[in-house]
């Protein structure tokens, strides 16, 4: 065990260290201001957005609750006498078929 031990150690004596590179205050501040600037106008564009997503969420739910009785001055024109009678009327599909 011990000279698998040693060989370790060598091994790891020989390989190449790698060192992290160094982050100067130059350059976080070169790739981070550019950075903070892009997220504030995200935001500065993206906000209203929202709001006005807001806005027409609560003016639907305002005419949904009024929807049901709301009535036009003008209802009164689209009731015409025999109305009732429009939707209804004999079938003619069901007599094309039968013979006599």
């Amino acid at each position: 065990f011990g000279p698998m031990i040693a060989r370790a150690r060598t091994g790891v004596a020989a390989m190449p260290t790698v060192l992290a590179p160094r982050w100067s205050r130059r350059r976080v501040l070169a790739w981070g201001a550019p950075l903070l600037v892009a997220a504030g106008l995200g935001a500065i564009l993206v906000i209203p957005d929202r709001l006005k997503d807001q806005e027409f969420d609560r003016t639907v739910a305002e005419w949904s609750r009024t929807e049901g009785t709301f009535r036009s001055p003008t209802d009164g024109l689209l009731a015409v006498p025999g109305s009732e009678f429009l939707g209804r009327g004999p079938s003619v599909a069901g007599s094309a078929g039968r013979g006599s």
